[in-house]
């Protein structure tokens, strides 16, 4: 886990107590047949909230310190990592007679290895076909894990595909992982195959605490971007719609799902459906490079030089929306599709043009729109995406490293 844990308690004195239970009290369950899950509530109780001038200003407030002054204030994280490495019949077979072997006490008391057969969605990965999977895990990280597949082609080829939460894991705990598959492989045929391998996906992205979803409307700030999705939908949540009603988007895919494109999902409502640890108002941003996808060519050499992509995108203020009209708060938030949004964005502007003529005092105007910050994704994805390229090329392991991190811990 890299970079520096924002100071967020001056952001979060404006956001008291009363405020936030009206954000979180947006809730409640739905369902049928067994199948029950939290969504937004009705879109008049939605907009009603969002509208509320503190509710507006706060969540405004909060963006904009997040946004461009990112420095102190959040932190970019590097969410998936997928790879796939070529490797040889003697190289399958090391995986398959070593992998167990774990060469000291103290790591053989911190890694959990297990072997499985591949799941129906594991078994065909591309065009070859998943044999086995080994699972490898730190003691002190046992619900987060480290998934390598051995996978095979009609034509005898093998391959190595690897996928991980690179976030989800302290460095320590990713450096003995794969110092253990270096010294399975060897150093120099592990440097030999790690190096060439080739990233299929990178997720990059940062937290948003305090933040609602419905306050999040993005564009992209160019327009080679048609493609939109949202969650949830008819198709598959029926049980949610009457006939004439649409539903507040809770994630909002700008681009196709099938290549790279950008997601901002509500955090804290995907850990409540899931059970996990809620820890209060969260929404997500990523920015998810399907590379093997895209036919981009990124080795884990050259991870660090993966383009950044964050700023491309203009978030809504939420101050705008204490001056809207519902009906277009209401094609914001809900159904949210590319065309829509910027329809009623447009439509927006010609409100607050007009409002903004009408303040005859020297109040000063505010901006419509909020991007990322651009020098500081730039320098902090580089180090990032810099930091576990070395962890991967380069894994050390001691047993006093070992020793020292349990104890911390």
């Amino acid at each position: 886990m890299l970079g520096n844990t924002p100071n967020l308690s001056k952001l979060l004195i404006c956001s008291n107590h009363k405020k936030t239970t009206k954000l979180m009290g947006l809730y409640k369950k739905f369902g049928v047949n067994g199948n029950v899950k939290f969504h937004f509530i009705s879109i008049e109780d939605v907009i009603d909230v969002m509208s509320q001038k503190e509710i507006a200003m706060e969540q405004n407030n909060l963006l904009e310190k997040y946004l461009e002054h990112p420095r102190n204030n959040i932190t970019l994280d590097c969410d998936k990592l997928v790879f796939n490495a070529n490797i040889s019949e003697k190289d399958y077979m090391r995986f398959c007679q070593n992998f167990y072997r774990v060469k000291t006490s103290e790591k053989r008391k911190l890694l959990d290895i297990r072997l499985r057969f591949p799941q129906e969605s594991e078994k065909h990965i591309g065009h070859y076909i998943c044999q086995k999977v080994f699972t490898i895990n730190a003691s002190t990280n046992e619900f987060n894990k480290v998934f390598i597949y051995l996978c095979i082609d009609k034509d005898k080829n093998r391959m190595l595909h690897v996928v991980f939460t690179p976030r989800l894991f302290d460095d320590i705990e990713l450096s003995v992982i794969f110092h253990h598959l270096l010294t399975v492989l060897g150093r120099t045929r592990y440097v030999q195959i790690f190096s060439k391998a080739r990233l299929s996906r990178v997720d990059i992205g940062f937290n948003l605490p305090c933040i609602s979803k419905a306050s999040l409307i993005v564009m992209p700030k160019h327009n080679r971007c048609r493609v939109s999705n949202n969650y949830p939908n008819r198709d598959e949540q029926g049980y949610l719609y009457v006939d004439t009603e649409s539903r507040v988007s809770e994630s909002y895919y700008c681009g196709s799902q099938k290549g790279s494109h950008l997601v901002v999902y509500d955090s804290f409502l995907n850990n409540l459906n899931k059970k996990n640890h809620v820890v209060g108002l969260t929404s997500r941003v990523e920015y998810r490079y399907k590379l093997h996808a895209n036919k981009e060519h990124v080795t884990i050499a050259t991870l660090n030089e993966v383009k950044p992509i964050l700023h491309l995108y203009s978030f809504v203020r939420p101050w705008v929306f204490k001056c809207l009209p519902i009906q277009l708060t209401e094609i914001m938030i809900t159904n949210q599709g590319i065309a829509s949004i910027r329809r009623a964005w447009e439509e927006a502007k010609l409100c607050l043009k007009k409002r903004g003529k009408e303040i005859t005092t020297n109040k000063r105007k505010r901006k419509g729109l909020v991007s990322l910050n651009e020098s500081w994704l730039f320098y902090e994805q580089s180090k990032l995406l810099l930091h576990y390229r070395l962890i991967l090329l380069n894994p050390k392991s001691s047993s006093l490293m070992i020793k020292q991190f349990k104890a911390r811990k």
